[in-house]
């Protein structure tokens, strides 16, 4: 084998060799890309409608194309833009972990444009699209989706104009519309007639009048010189294109400048207060006017007068005094203040001013009268009063019951002046003690006394130690039922009844109106006579059989703790009762008998005197042992004689059956 043969063999060697070699190279790209073309999978991107599938357009922005309506995917994510004409774009993001194999776009077809103009162009111009308002102005432009639509134009004054269009997708319509103007009628009557009428400021005749106008606004005017003035802008419009009036005219009003003597009164007009302020008073002309002034003391004055359009008038009107006659008369006779002024003593005729004057009476003794009198000049006024002596003043301004600053309640009495009435008891009366001896008394000062004797919780309010109880304060001497009286009588700012000395009492003050213990003789009077037909010798009257549930004695639950009890009696208490526990006596007062005895003012004595002694208040005060004197049993009561009325006790300390209640004169 020569050297050009091996040669040739080597190159054909190589040849095959590189022919081997480029196609196993194109057979693993096409192992590759079918390996790649399986692994990404292509997403159908469906378009609708199919009048926009037909020339929809899909444009990827990102790792990926498009293949007719597939789409593969590179890159993570990519935003797919599709399009159609017509129709309004989509943008779609797709995600490749997410996408589906089929996805479906629906494309929305563009809106169509409409531009309408309308002649003349005016600012009140209102365009509606399918009857609802769509805007204002000269012209209108509006974005419609496609489909058939009622346009309409209208505006105040002219006809308005209604047009149907059909809008396609993307389209884009011009509309005009020449606005023809209305015409209407303006009717104007008046009251009177024949009234000179302008209109813009232009005589257009008299009324009666019927004009015919263009739609618009015109401003009307009726204008003379007897009646006010009517301006008035009237609008004739397509929906309003008839204007009626009926004016019924007013005269213009008379200017009245007042001259008033004196000042001060009350002017009316027709009835009618009228303030007078320095400036004229506007009046209806052509009306009778009836002016009245007045003012208290002068005799009032009328007029009439029927006043001019436009007239000014001056009116003066001067009132002159009136006086009245007033007989001033008083029982008993007393002297007399007008105004503060002395003017002798009554009985007195006077001739006064009519208008209000004080007339005060006074006597000394005798509580002074006032009065306001006004005279009259058509008759004569009478005054007629009967003077009170202070003490009887006192007594009618005083309540038969009333309740005190702490809640005790106090009944009062006026016992009758000339009546004559005995304390004590005679020897015969079963039962009468020794220091029971008669005595005639009688009582001329009307007075108050509590219904019930004082509790603790009354007690309370004066002594803060005193424990919370609705059952008599008991326990307490004489001198401490005193200084709680002044301690009232201090807080209801009352005069002190009571003198003291380093809280003790040394005297009082028989003059006094302030708090203090009752006098024996008032009690005594209170028991045995108060609102009786005849005296008695208990409470609750003569017979010696107790009668049910009287008051708190020694009952048989009281048997352990007293001496002697009451048989066949029970109470219900063996102790202390809550005051006011039993039925008030005939006097309304409760208490009289049982629960605990009362102190009372008097000092103790055995008065052995026949004369008869009005409201004793018993001996002078002295610092001793004399004692006070005590009043009424006790729930430790069992005997007769501790319940008879006229049952009197010395005592000078402190005892658990003891308590008392409380009096005040009235005057």
């Amino acid at each position: 084998m020569n050297l050009s043969e091996a040669h040739f063999r080597k190159s054909r060697r190589s040849f095959w060799q590189k022919i081997i070699a480029t196609g196993g190279a194109i057979a693993i790209i096409i192992i590759v890309l079918f390996v790649f073309l399986f692994w990404i999978k292509a997403t159908v991107v469906e378009v609708l409608p199919e009048a926009a599938a037909n020339q929809a357009q899909r444009i990827l922005s990102g790792w990926g194309w498009v293949q007719h309506d597939k789409v593969y995917l590179l890159s993570s994510t990519a935003e797919l833009e599709i399009s159609a004409t017509g129709f309004i774009s989509e943008t779609i993001t797709l995600v490749r972990n997410e996408l589906e194999r089929r996805i479906i776009v629906e494309l929305r077809e563009a809106p169509a444009l409409i531009k309408a103009t309308a002649t003349p162009a005016d600012s009140q111009i209102q365009w509606r699209i399918n009857a609802k308002p769509a805007g204002s102005g000269a012209s209108l432009q509006a974005t419609l989706e496609p489909g058939r639509y009622s346009v309409e134009v209208s505006h105040p004054y002219y006809q308005p104009q209604t047009t149907s269009i059909e809008l396609t997708r993307a389209e884009e319509k011009t509309l005009h519309f020449e606005l023809a103007a209305i015409q209407g009628h303006i009717n104007i009557s008046s009251i009177p007639e024949g009234i000179p009428l302008l209109l813009n400021d232009e005589l257009v005749g008299q009324t009666p009048l019927r004009l015919m106008r263009d739609g618009g606004i015109y401003r009307l005017r009726i204008q003379t010189p007897d009646f006010e003035t009517i301006d008035e802008d009237i609008e004739i419009t397509y929906q309003q294109p008839e204007i009626e009036r009926n004016y019924r005219l007013s005269y213009k009003k008379a200017l009245v400048n007042f001259t008033l003597n004196p000042l001060g009164g009350q002017l009316l007009i027709d009835g009618k207060t009228m303030t007078i302020n320095n400036k004229p008073v506007a009046l209806d002309a052509m009306r009778e006017k009836i002016i009245s002034y007045s003012k208290a003391g002068y005799a009032s004055k009328t007029i009439k007068r029927t006043l001019k359009p436009a007239q000014q008038e001056n009116i003066s009107i001067s009132l002159i005094k009136e006086f009245g006659t007033v007989i001033i008369n008083a029982t008993p006779s007393a002297s007399i203040k007008i105004n503060g002024r002395a003017s002798g003593d009554t009985p007195q005729t006077v001739t006064l001013n009519t208008i209000p004057h004080t007339i005060e009476l006074s006597k000394p003794g005798y509580r002074s009268v006032r009065r306001t009198v006004q005279p009259n000049s058509q008759r004569t006024i009478q005054v007629n009063e009967v003077l009170l002596t202070e003490q009887q003043a006192n007594l009618s301004e005083s309540p038969a019951l009333f309740k005190n600053s702490v809640g005790i309640e106090l009944l009062l009495f006026k016992p009758d002046k000339t009546q004559r009435f005995e304390l004590g008891a005679h020897r015969s009366e079963k039962g009468q003690r020794a220091n029971e001896i008669l005595r005639t008394v009688r009582l001329t000062r009307a007075f108050y006394i509590s219904r019930s004797e004082v509790s603790a919780q009354h007690y309370r309010a004066y002594n803060q130690r005193t424990p919370v109880s609705n059952l008599p304060i008991n326990n307490i001497t004489w001198n401490d039922a005193a200084l709680f009286c002044n301690w009232l009588s201090a807080r209801e700012k009352l005069p002190s009844f009571y003198i003291t000395d380093n809280n003790t009492i040394v005297g009082y003050n028989s003059a006094s109106i302030g708090y203090r213990l009752p006098s024996e003789a008032e009690w005594e009077w209170l028991a045995r006579y108060a609102k009786r037909s005849a005296p008695t010798q208990f409470v609750w009257g003569n017979q010696t059989t107790l009668p049910k549930a009287v008051g708190n004695l020694a009952d048989e639950s009281a048997k352990n703790n007293v001496a002697v009890y009451i048989p066949r009696y029970n109470d219900g208490y063996p102790e202390l009762a809550p005051i006011a526990s039993f039925p008030p006596d005939k006097a309304g007062l409760y208490d009289l008998v049982g629960n605990v005895s009362e102190w009372t003012h008097d000092v103790y004595s055995v008065d052995t005197t026949n004369e008869t002694r009005n409201d004793p208040l018993g001996n002078a005060y002295n610092t001793g042992s004399s004692g006070h004197v005590v009043k009424g049993s006790s729930w430790r009561s069992g005997t007769l004689s501790e319940l008879r009325s006229a049952y009197r006790l010395r005592a000078v300390g402190k005892a658990d059956d003891r308590g008392f209640r409380i009096a005040r004169y009235i005057y």
